[in-house]
């Protein structure tokens, strides 16, 4: 015998949270409507049967009771952890992370409302998923610099600059000198494609990332862009995270950086000249690097609650954030009926 059978949803019409003493929170669903309507079929050897069906239940009121207890040093609390794998990929990125979470071990002891917990393992996935879709590279070229600095991917200095104006004043041809005498009065433009994959870490005062790139040089040769020079910049970068205006955001400062000569096509270069790009790196790569951090990201659960005077730590292996938060009572209802509406019973 064979049975088709259709049914219908629920409804809420009021949803309330109401404290009762001495220590109780009640989510109340006041006057749930739920209907079952539906066809049906049924068959069994020779007989057949069809029919319609409908009911109602109207008025239907259910109450979750939660109870609060206090500890003994006569503190309310309610310790609830929730734990996620916390990986960060791209869109219709199916690949799985091939490395895993390092444990956090936290501190029992709280005075605030909510924390977060975030380990290296979040910055982690989302480098490699970036190195493994080519996501990492960056180019610097007078497009995407400011008019201050675009001098500086010059063969040729300019001949009259305000010694006061230090950054005006340098050009590549002038830190490699046999750029700007094979190639004068043209520009130069770089490539930065990562060497390794960049590795984070939290090490208990601020974030560190260390990063190995090869840097493409190339020069513009009578509207051809030709590559002249392969290097290898290897160094280390700390970011320092904050809360602010309701975002995590962060600061890159390049600490530690090497430059090295690959490969070249210029005759006569001396290899020890390519560390005169180390102030190139510093000067537009930190700042490429940093850009994005300083937008930031805005904290988790903003359209459901409000963080009061959120405070960031940076521990051993992950940051913490720390706050007290102010319920969004609209959202928090409306998140509840869509709940409730889309329910089918």
């Amino acid at each position: 015998m064979s049975l088709c059978l259709v049914v219908g949803g629920a409804e809420d019409k009021v949803s309330v949270v109401n404290f009762l003493p001495p220590h109780f929170i009640v989510l109340g669903l006041e006057n749930m409507d739920i209907w079952l309507s539906g066809l049906f079929y049924g068959s069994g050897g020779p007989i057949q049967v069809e029919g319609f069906v409908d009911g109602y239940i109207v008025g239907m009121t259910v109450a979750l009771t939660t109870e609060f207890t206090s500890t003994h040093d006569g503190m309310m609390r309610v310790q609830q952890i929730i734990s996620t794998t916390g990986e960060i990929r791209y869109h219709n990125n199916h690949e799985p992370t091939p490395f895993y979470p390092k444990p956090i071990y936290t501190h029992t002891d709280s005075d605030r409302m909510l924390y977060f917990y975030g380990s290296d393992y979040l910055f982690n996935s989302l480098l490699y998923h970036a190195y493994q879709t080519n996501k990492l590279s960056i180019k610097i070229n007078e497009e995407n610099l400011s008019d201050k600095y675009r001098g500086f991917l010059s063969t040729t200095c300019p001949g009259s600059v305000a010694a006061k104006d230090f950054a005006s004043s340098i050009c590549v041809g002038k830190l490699i000198p046999i750029i700007g005498e094979t190639y004068p009065n043209t520009t130069t433009s770089f490539l930065l494609l990562p060497h390794e994959l960049p590795d984070f870490q939290f090490n208990g005062d601020a974030g560190a990332i260390k990063l190995s790139s090869r840097i493409l040089t190339y020069v513009d040769d009578h509207g051809h862009e030709k590559q002249i020079m392969v290097s290898t910049a290897e160094g280390q970068a700390d970011i320092l995270l904050a809360a602010q205006n309701g975002r995590l955001v962060g600061d890159l400062k390049l600490n530690r950086l090497s430059v090295h000569l690959h490969r070249s096509a210029l005759l006569g270069l001396d290899p020890t000249s390519i560390e005169q790009l180390t102030p190139l790196a510093k000067t537009f790569i930190g700042p490429q690097l940093s850009q994005a951090l300083k937008k930031g990201v805005p904290f988790p659960l903003k359209d459901s609650i409000t963080f009061v005077d959120p405070q960031l730590r940076t521990r051993d292996g992950y940051v913490e954030l720390a706050t007290d938060f102010q319920l969004n009572e609209d959202a928090l209802r409306e998140k509840i009926r869509e709940t409730f509406t889309n329910i089918n019973v």
